[in-house]
């Protein structure tokens, strides 16, 4: 089973008890916030499913505002093996300032009883009767990988699906030195694993209170199954999709997705080995760089207001000679 530390335990009570172990070889965490529109049909794709072996789907709530709740608690009423558990938005996490959804994905993971676990968030759907049946086979016949992930497709907002290859993981993974990816690999190249597209053992995973502090849980997961195993890159075809479009991390500005960058590269060198953090560190002082030169940027480019004022002014000045 995953493992927790004390003070998450305590964080995220059970909300109901974790049956038998063995009783389930899968368990699929759904996070479901403000999908009304999605939701849906990203149940039923899961529901579609065809394996050789029992699964269980936990649904986070997180008092979205939309019919989501509702929806979802109308379509797990009667499906066995399907639970709804809530986490309101007052006990949420926050990062810079910004509420995330680590805290909806570490109170689903208080509740899996499965031997593996894969996530599917509220605005994306599977594609493939086969995926489950795929990762648990890939699963099996590697059993020294934490995880394992696959390609995924991408919707955008104009409908249009595209491969893998047209996401910014896909270059990266190209970049790594094997198919099974190391810590090294998620210091170096950044996050090359999508939530979507990973399926891990339960039993490879620890987890730490300040992961919290990270808004970025895809690459601090990936990073946390690596210090116990690789995970294991399978180039197949694409049997989910991720809409990339709509979530709130897609609006916010340049100098605020570098301040989360900063915070999830913090948490990351508190994460790893002292002989690794060399690596981690140069990252962090990259983007702290970067962030400083464009704030510097920024405010040369900005008047004070006694400067605006005179500036004013002069223009009246200007204005009444030209008029005399």
């Amino acid at each position: 089973m995953i493992r927790f530390d004390k003070s998450l335990n305590q964080r995220f009570p059970l909300q109901f008890e974790v049956a038998n172990v063995t009783q389930v070889k899968l368990s699929v965490v759904v996070l479901a916030f403000g999908h009304e529109h999605t939701i849906l049909q990203c149940l039923e794709s899961i529901a579609m499913q065809v394996t050789n072996f029992d699964y269980e789907v936990v649904v986070g709530l997180n008092d979205s505002a939309d019919k989501t709740d509702l929806i979802v608690r109308d379509f797990t009423l009667k499906r066995e093996n399907w639970r709804c558990i809530n986490l309101s938005r007052s006990e949420g996490t926050q990062t810079a300032g910004l509420s995330t959804g680590a805290g909806n994905f570490y109170n689903c993971l208080r509740h899996v009883q499965g031997e593996y676990v894969c996530v599917v968030e509220g605005d994306d759907y599977l594609i493939s009767q086969s995926r489950f049946q795929v990762q648990c086979d890939l699963l099996n016949l590697h059993p020294l990988w934490s995880g394992t992930m696959m390609p995924i497709s991408v919707e955008t907002e104009a409908g249009v699906i595209r491969d893998f290859r047209s996401m910014y993981q896909y270059d990266r993974v190209m970049r790594c030195n094997s198919s099974e990816l190391s810590s090294e690999d998620f210091i170096i190249n950044g996050c090359v694993i999508h939530l979507l597209g990973i399926m891990f053992r339960t039993n490879c995973l620890r987890l730490q209170d300040f992961y919290l502090k990270s808004a970025a849980q895809d690459h601090i997961l990936g990073l946390a199954l690596t210090l116990s195993a690789p995970i294991g890159y399978v180039e197949l075809e694409e049997m989910a999709v991720y809409r990339s479009y709509g979530g709130t991390f897609n609006t916010l500005s340049v100098h605020r997705n570098r301040v989360l960058s900063l915070a999830k590269w913090a948490v990351i060198n508190a994460m790893i080995e002292p002989d690794m953090r060399v690596l981690a560190q140069s990252k962090f002082d990259g983007i702290l760089t970067s962030l400083l030169q464009s704030i510097e940027m920024k405010q040369s480019r900005e008047l004070s207001w006694s400067e605006i004022v005179a500036m004013v002014k002069r223009k009246i000045v200007r204005r009444v000679k030209f008029n005399r």
